[in-house]
Order: structure tokens, then C-alpha cells, then sequence
């Protein structure tokens, strides 16, 4: 897996991973809350989503993971 990207969006953070196999790539979105770093919290919460379909190259499918998770946000799907 190749980490192609970290965003903030909406009080999450967007992280954009893509992975090559045999016919394409694969595209994932993992989400984390925007939390505060002086805090030295103990337990990240984060979820992963793989985003379905194999994309011709890594841009397209880290412009797949991209729009996938601002849309998941954007719908309040993402809840941690």
C-alpha cells in the first residue's frame, strides 16, 4: 500500500492510499477525527474503506479515494 495523500475535511482527516495488483489499482479511504495532539490521547479511532472498482492507474485511483471520502463526510456516513 502506497500513501498517496492526508486532507482535513469537515473536523476528519483523509487519508488516500492506493495499492497496486495485478490488473489495476486499488483505492482506500481511512478516516480519523481532527483531534487535539497536546492531548496525548491514548486510542486513535480510524476506519478504513476500500473503494470499489480496480483503476487504470494510482492517480485515478487516488483521485477515487479523494471524492469518495469527501462524499462520505459530507453525508455524515463516516461516524468514530
Amino acid at each position: 500500500m502506497r500513501h498517496d495523500g492526508l486532507l482535513e475535511h469537515s473536523g476528519f482527516y483523509l487519508s488516500i492510499i492506493t495499492q497496486p495488483v495485478a490488473d489495476g489499482w486499488l483505492a482506500w479511504a481511512t478516516f480519523e477525527r481532527v483531534r487535539d495532539f497536546d492531548k496525548q490521547e491514548s486510542v486513535v479511532r480510524a476506519v478504513r474503506h476500500r473503494v470499489k472498482g480496480i483503476f487504470e492507474s494510482r492517480g485515478s485511483a487516488a483521485a477515487a479515494a479523494r471524492a469518495y471520502g469527501i462524499e462520505a463526510i459530507d453525508a455524515g456516513a463516516v461516524k468514530l
